[in-house]
């Protein structure tokens, strides 16, 4: 994806992609699996799961009381599961009024059409939603694909809105549901690797830990990846050194 900030060109590479993009002056670079020597590179972690197993081994490394939540939530709940790999202006729509809502409750950032609008004219976005019998989105996720990996960009529920418990346990039944069902259809699809979008190393906030232990309810491996920002023109790297003179002066401002 390639935009532009006054004269400066610049392109957003995701996985293991060429870094040279035509006609990029810096390269932002995300979710690498080996580390890049110019330019800034840090490392973080995520948690990966393989896809190219057969579907009852990445059943049997589910721990057993997420697998009996998505059995009863499949047999019990009547959900609707809904697959948009090419997510017309409806599903956008949805999602994004969905998401959104979801951000006002927890206090975090809005999703945005037009960087959502960008991935989707690039062929680099996967929505997926559950839904009740009568039509209500209980669930919704959203994925940026590459050419062999899909990355979880998003996933809301409103069940922190709602003071029901009986409510908020069918949420979290049809989430867990939500996830087996996306593994299946994106292993379906031919995509090897399933990335939950990152996974916190440390150790002192209680809400990422908490985050972290709902992801590795559907096994994994937890394993180092890399982004960054590389410059590839004259352009590029000044334009660079500029910015970090400035966020350098911020920072001791």
């Amino acid at each position: 994806m390639l935009t532009t900030k006054g004269p400066v060109r610049i392109a957003e590479i995701w996985f293991d992609d060429d870094l040279r993009t035509a006609g990029a002056d810096i390269v932002r670079f995300r979710n690498r699996s080996t580390p890049v020597e110019e330019g800034r590179c840090l490392e973080w972690h995520t948690l990966i799961v393989d896809l190219t197993q057969e579907a009852a081994v990445i059943e049997t490394e589910i721990k057993s009381d997420t697998r009996y939540a998505i059995r009863r939530a499949a047999a019990k709940d009547e959900l609707t599961y809904n697959y948009h790999d090419q997510p017309g202006d409806d599903a956008m729509e949805s999602f994004l009024g969905f998401y959104n809502e979801f951000a006002r409750a927890t206090g975090l950032p809005a999703v945005k059409l037009a960087h959502l609008g960008l991935m989707r004219d690039t062929r680099k976005l996967i929505l997926t939603n559950v839904k009740t019998a009568d039509g209500e989105d209980l669930v919704w996720h959203s994925y940026l694909c590459g050419s062999n990996q899909v990355r979880l960009l998003h996933s809301a529920s409103l069940f922190r809105t709602v003071d029901n418990s009986k409510y908020r346990q069918r949420v979290g039944r049809a989430n867990r549901y939500h996830h087996w069902r996306d593994f299946l259809k994106l292993k379906e699809a031919g995509f090897r690797t399933y990335d939950f979008g990152g996974w916190y190393a440390g150790s002192d906030d209680p809400d990422k830990v908490r985050i972290n232990r709902f992801k590795e309810e559907f096994g994994g491996t937890v394993v180092p990846t890399y982004y960054g920002e590389v410059a590839l023109t004259m352009l590029g790297k000044a334009a660079l050194k500029l910015k970090r003179a400035w966020d350098k002066g911020v920072s001791h401002g």
